[in-house]
């Protein structure tokens, strides 16, 4: 129960992969990589099979590269642990052309 309530205190974010956009909850954990069972599918061939993992710890938002061949990669540097949150930039598989995600604070709903 308490990484739950850690969880709820973590922001939804908006994550843009090469314009596939979506909603991330916190109470939710999305993988990454080639297998098309995976929260966020990328399919190119840099990118692992099973390559990181977006969630939520100690409330805020964290990304763990799962042993991925290729590497994630934010500002040109390889991460294997990073905490990540609204302005992030992610490269999977090369740090100069993988494939990119970003992420974004939720906005506000319209009046």
């Amino acid at each position: 129960m308490a990484e739950r309530q850690f969880a709820l205190t973590a922001p939804q974010l908006v994550l843009d992969a090469d314009g596939d956009t979506r909603v991330m909850n916190p109470g939710r954990t999305y993988h990454v990589g080639r297998d098309p069972a995976s929260e966020i599918v990328l399919s190119d061939p840099r990118v692992s099979w099973h390559h990181a993992v977006l969630h939520v710890g100690d409330g805020h938002w964290m990304l763990d590269d799962v042993g991925s061949t290729n590497g994630t990669y934010t500002g040109g540097h390889r991460v294997a642990h990073l905490d990540v949150g609204p302005g992030s930039e992610l490269r999977f598989g090369s740090p100069a052309d993988g494939p990119r995600c970003t992420l974004q604070a939720l906005p506000p709903p319209a009046p």
